[in-house]
C-alpha cells in the first residue's frame, strides 16, 4: 500500500511540514514562526507548490507538543476541519515520541 500523509510541527518555535504523495517526498520549515494565523495560507500554498492533492493524503500527523497552547489549537482546529470535510485520519504524537 502507498500511504500519502502529511506531518505538522509547531511546537518548537518553528513550522515544519513533511509530506509524502506518490513517492515523492517534501519539506517546508519557517524559522521563528510565531503567527498561527497565517498557517492555513501556508498550507495550501505547500499543497499547491508541490502538487500534493489533499483528497490523496491517508492521514495527517500531528506534533501536539508539549508547546504553546494557542498557536497548537489553531493549527490543531485548522488539520482537524480539514480532515473532516475530506474524510481523513488524524494522528496525535509529542515530542517525547520522536
Amino acid at each position: 500500500m502507498n500511504s500519502s500523509f502529511c506531518s505538522v510541527d509547531f511546537t518548537l518555535g518553528s513550522l515544519i511540514l513533511i509530506a509524502k504523495e506518490n513517492n515523492s517526498d517534501f519539506a517546508l520549515v519557517k524559522d521563528k514562526f510565531l503567527n498561527s494565523e497565517n498557517f492555513i495560507n501556508i498550507l495550501l500554498d505547500f499543497f499547491q507548490q508541490n502538487n500534493i492533492r489533499i483528497e490523496n493524503l491517508n492521514f495527517f500527523m500531528i506534533n501536539l507538543g508539549p508547546g504553546g497552547f494557542v498557536g497548537l489549537r489553531n493549527i490543531l482546529s485548522s488539520i482537524k476541519s480539514i480532515a473532516l470535510v475530506k474524510k481523513i485520519k488524524v494522528l496525535g504524537f509529542n515530542n517525547f515520541q520522536i
